[in-house]
């Protein structure tokens, strides 16, 4: 989550934000490998889960 979140937050190539569609390794800004216009995508439900945890185990909050 830190290497993650640190890279899309602080990286001056990225959006300073989390919710980042898609970057390649070399931390370029791209929604490879695909070849006709998909979208691979960081930012739908299933990559909120740290925000879920930390607010629920670490934080303490019950719902």
């Amino acid at each position: 989550m830190r290497l993650q979140w640190g890279f899309m937050l602080n990286d001056p190539r990225m959006t300073n934000s989390t919710f980042v569609e898609g970057y390649a390794t070399s931390g370029e800004l791209k929604y490879a490998p695909y070849a006709n216009d998909a979208r691979i995508s960081h930012v739908h439900g299933w990559s909120t889960a740290p925000t879920s945890l930390l607010s629920f185990y670490v934080a303490g909050l019950h719902l």
